[in-house]
């Protein structure tokens, strides 16, 4: 990028550009490309940034300490592929020495080019005290061209160097669409937040619908920090991703840092997976959340709605949540960590609903509240001579698989062996619903004690007896009792 200290504009009406607390005479769309590098500087209310055949629309870089940047535009931001500029930004932000600070009123885009990227934010600085700040209030959408299978496209891309900091908010939507893509691509200390939903398609269709070309893949959310701090990232509605390889998030630790933590949190809107070509080699499965702790560190997961998984190709391998550690029981991290996953809906898979590798360093705590519906295994468990108690697995139902199976083990040597233990392991929910009237009842075990508690939720296992104990109002008496799932009368004793 060229080190100029100024700003360009061209514009369609007479413009006047002021620092913050002035007033502007006219608005007007704005058609050349915007450089800030160490002023406060805001556009008019209601000003467009429509640039074509340049590589960013805005752009902020902060050069030197002292610097402190910001730009501030009170509407869209637009940029258009032109010429054979291959890669393009329609917002683009650097903190090379200070801090700077973005906001963004209206919508997001950045169309045509081989690498259409949405927003960049890049912290390049190394240090603590320098942060980058992002707010974006409307959707924002980079789409690329997807006949050529070397194209890619971040809908958001933020990542910082060493200990610099990225916080970011996004009011609306995140959409991508390119052969491969990012939706959302976090490698950095700090937060980010969306608003609304992610989707990420790298297929190409026609005016009807139809698909006439498919990409290569798909990633709604890639989190996947290198030697950075804590990273938290709050989705509030779903996440899509749709090609011929996809993954709905993706969290990725790297790098010898082992006490730093991941977190992610989505909303109702879900996890939905739609692959439709055979594995290729960037994964090897298609799944809802992909977990790879490498080298230590706290992952979190928590999803409030269903996570979906459609495989198109029959010989497709997915999981609506893998778990692979690598390096962790190597001796890369220096003490336990968790995987933590807590779905509020259900698992609904074509192939498999949790894939979990296991290693002796890494404790495995996961919760799905709803059903677990997987068309081949419920749950498989990869042990690698590490012991099966490292999983804590808790569930309110397992569907089994056309074999009567839920769950399957598999040895070093990759060969079913039995999952017994497994399956005496798993917490089972016991849901409880208090009668509107009549009284109420307390669900104990065969002691008279309390039944076991995660996460809040009451749990027992395979061969538990629990006992119902009503406490009746007066001129109530209990007639029959039924287990609502399987719509069976309970044998009632004193």
């Amino acid at each position: 990028m060229k080190k100029v200290f100024s700003i360009l504009l061209t514009v369609a009406l007479i413009l006047s550009l002021t620092p913050f607390g002035t007033s502007n005479v006219f608005a007007a769309d704005i058609t050349d490309h915007i450089e800030v590098y160490t002023t406060k500087t805001e556009l008019p209310e209601g000003d467009n940034v429509i640039v074509s055949g340049y590589p960013y629309a805005v752009c902020i870089t902060s050069m030197y300490p002292e610097d402190y940047p910001t730009l501030k535009v009170n509407g869209n931001v637009s940029l258009l592929c032109k010429g054979n500029i291959d890669s393009g930004s329609a917002a683009f932000v650097e903190t090379e020495g200070g801090s700077a600070s973005l906001f963004i009123s209206g919508d997001v885009s950045s169309n045509g080019f081989k690498k259409s990227n949405g927003v960049w934010l890049y912290n390049s600085s190394k240090k603590d005290n320098v942060e980058l700040s992002a707010e974006i209030k409307g959707n924002v959408s980079a789409e690329s061209d997807k006949n050529k299978d070397s194209n890619h496209a971040y809908g958001v891309y933020a990542k910082s160097e060493g200990a610099g900091h990225i916080n970011a908010a996004f009011g609306k939507n995140i959409e991508a669409k390119a052969a491969s893509i990012d939706g959302l691509y976090v490698s950095t200390d700090g937060k980010i937040s969306v608003e609304g939903s992610i989707t990420a398609d790298s297929n190409e269709y026609d005016a009807d619908g139809n698909i006439v070309n498919f990409g290569n893949y798909s990633i709604g959310a890639n989190i996947s920090p290198q030697d950075n701090g804590d990273v938290s990232v709050d989705i509030k509605g779903g996440i899509t991703a749709i090609g011929s390889e996809a993954v709905g998030a993706r969290l990725y630790r790297r790098g010898y840092y082992d006490n730093k933590d991941i977190n992610l949190s989505v909303g109702e809107g879900g996890i939905n997976v739609k692959a439709f070509k055979k594995n290729l080699s960037l994964f090897n499965d298609n799944n809802g959340i992909f977990i790879q702790n490498e080298y230590g560190g706290n992952f979190t997961a928590d999803v409030k709605g269903d996570i979906r998984v459609s495989l198109e190709d029959p010989e497709s391998n997915g999981a609506g949540v893998m778990i692979l550690q690598q390096g962790v029981g190597m001796g890369y991290a220096s003490t336990f960590y968790n995987n933590n996953v807590h779905l509020h809906g259900d698992i609904i898979s074509d192939d498999a609903g949790l894939k979990v590798y296991l290693e002796k360093n890494v404790i495995d705590n996961i919760v799905v509240e709803g059903t677990i519906d997987a068309a081949n295994t419920g749950v498989r468990l990869y042990p690698q001579d590490n012991p099966v108690s490292n999983l804590n697995l808790t569930v309110w139902k397992i569907i089994p698989n056309a074999d009567g199976e839920i769950t399957r083990l598999y040895s070093n040597d990759d060969s079913n062996v039995p999952a017994t233990e497994l399956e005496q392991s798993i917490n089972y929910i016991i849901k409880t619903e208090q009668p509107s009237a009549g009284g109420a009842f307390t669900v104990v075990k065969e002691d008279g004690t309390a039944l076991d508690q995660v996460e809040g939720l009451d749990v027992a296992h395979i061969g538990d007896k629990i006992y119902v104990s009503p406490e009746l109002e007066e001129g109530y008496t209990l007639k029959d009792a039924y287990n609502i799932i399987g719509e069976n009368k309970v044998e009632l004793t004193k």
